[in-house]
């Protein structure tokens, strides 16, 4: 998929508020670096 295609998809899905999963390669270093630094500071979400 086109990148400029992969950041508007992600944008409707944030801007949804739904669940989803998105995943990130490891070679896409400008954005996993920072995604593992949010995962270390975020409280887990509990669901009932």
């Amino acid at each position: 998929m086109h990148l400029g295609r992969n950041k508007q998809t992600t944008k409707m899905i944030i801007e949804s508020k739904n669940d989803s999963l998105i995943t990130v390669k490891a070679n896409q270093i400008k954005l996993l670096n920072p995604l593992k630094d949010l995962a270390k500071v975020e409280e887990t979400i509990t669901r009932y």
